[in-house]
């Protein structure tokens, strides 16, 4: 049979020096909610009483060595077991005055035989659930009075603990004070870093700005250039899923991309890539070593500078300087090559064919001059521009004719490379006056390119 976890076993002592006893109390208490020892007399039933602490002891009065009375004398006078309840059976001859005596040695009951085993189970049980209910009490008190304990000890720590916090309040409404004072003044210190660093990095892209504009100063056929191959290879690093650092060094490099053509002579300078002879397109590519050996020297264009280097490189190996191919290339070089390339083709072209036109002669190189994955992206750029330059009517009108109310179709600049006007900048009396005011010290070409309604 299970028992449930929830049952108690009660703990039973049997002494009689007559095992037919014995037995019959061991049938009557066979249930698995008892535990059940025996001994057969009182000398041997006072050791296991001492080893066993049984709930309930049943013992003969008359035994050998020492009787129950005995027996029940020395259970109440042991401290651990004044609890025990304790039974003395006796023979029916015994007179009245015998089991006064049983029970003013400290039994709990007396019983005489022949016992009744239903009258004696029941007894049993009544006096096991007074007994469990006495050590429940007897339990709770005691773990109330280590409460209490417990509580006054605690009360003292408290009192002590509240004196220790009143003094460590005063000290920290002096530290509270003295942090705050601190964080003012960390806080002016973070807002003033804060500044700095925004102007340290407005100066910085002012001075790619400047070096872009320097350039293309520099040769006046870069006009807006620069500033196209820029928004083109953003556009493709947006879409290869570069990161912020990386955008930023494609950025610069695409700006700066051209820098070293500061030195090189102007007659190779003011030529187109396809007016090259070979010896001058071999000292035209030179300008990516010389503009890597000028970005090197300043701090913060390292990467801009290892970019540039590599942009006229081919995907099979077949370009300048270093002859890398394929994975060897970085990235950005890959892109800036692909941007730079499509904006010189495509430089004062309006037809909608011939800009695709370029597109698709690019694409035939593929895997040759320029990364795949690079030029598929590029048409989609493509498809922007072509639409944006060919669904518009543009003509070209010379400074005299210019009228409030015109669009220009592109920037405008200057001979020398100055760009005085953003494309689809609407015209004014002003604006115009500017214009032709300006042209008097640096001359303008002979017609402005402007959006006809």
């Amino acid at each position: 049979m299970e028992l449930k976890a929830s049952v108690v076993r009660h703990k039973l002592l049997f002494v009689d020096d007559d095992p037919a006893i014995i037995e019959f109390l061991k049938f009557v208490f066979k249930d698995p909610r008892y535990i059940v020892r025996a001994a057969t007399n009182g000398k041997e039933g006072l050791q296991f009483a001492r080893e066993f602490h049984p709930d309930l002891i049943i013992s003969d009065v008359v035994m050998p060595e020492m009787n129950g009375l005995e027996l029940c004398q020395a259970v109440r006078a042991d401290e651990k077991m004044k609890m025990t309840i304790f039974f003395l059976v006796s023979s029916a001859r015994q007179e009245i005055d015998d089991r006064i005596k049983g029970l003013h040695s400290g039994a709990d009951e007396y019983l005489l035989k022949p016992l009744n085993k239903n009258h004696l189970l029941a007894q049993v049980q009544a006096f096991l659930r007074i007994k469990t209910l006495q050590d429940e009490l007897i339990n709770k008190n005691e773990r109330l009075g280590q409460v209490n304990l417990d509580l006054e000890e605690n009360k003292q720590q408290v009192e002590e603990t509240n004196r220790a916090l009143e003094r460590e309040k005063e000290r920290l409404t002096y530290s509270l004070r003295e942090i705050s004072n601190l964080a003012e003044e960390l806080e002016k210190s973070h807002q003033n870093q804060l500044k700095l660093n925004f102007s340290l990095k407005e100066s910085f892209d002012n001075l790619v700005k400047l070096l872009a504009t320097i350039v293309e100063l520099r040769n006046p056929f870069l006009a807006g250039h620069t500033e196209e191959v820029e928004q083109i290879a953003i556009y493709i690093g947006e879409r290869l899923d570069l990161n912020t650092s990386q955008l930023k060094e494609l950025r610069i490099a695409a700006l700066l991309h051209e820098i070293g053509m500061i030195g090189l002579p102007d007659d190779i300078i003011k030529l187109k890539p396809d007016e090259m002879s070979p010896e001058q397109e071999k000292i035209f590519l030179q300008h990516t070593v010389v503009g890597e050996s000028l970005l090197n020297s300043f701090k913060g264009f390292e990467g801009a500078a290892r970019t540039i280097r590599h942009i006229h490189e081919n995907l099979d190996g077949s370009g300048f300087p270093d002859k890398f191919s394929g994975d060897e290339i970085p990235l950005e070089s890959k892109i800036i090559k692909a941007a730079t390339d499509f904006s010189r083709a495509i430089q004062n072209v309006t037809d909608h064919g011939q800009i695709y036109r370029i597109y698709n002669a690019m694409k035939t190189e593929s895997d040759i001059k320029y990364d795949a994955m690079v030029v598929s992206i590029l048409k989609d750029y493509v498809d922007t521009i072509a639409n944006r330059r060919t669904r518009r009517k543009v003509e070209t009108v010379s400074l005299a004719h210019l009228q409030p109310g015109m669009v220009l179709a592109a920037d405008l600049y200057t001979n020398t490379g100055i760009k005085l006007m953003p494309e689809g900048m609407e015209l004014t009396d002003a604006s115009i006056k500017g214009i032709l005011n300006y042209s008097y010290n640096d001359p303008l070409p002979p017609g402005v390119k402007v959006v006809v309604s």
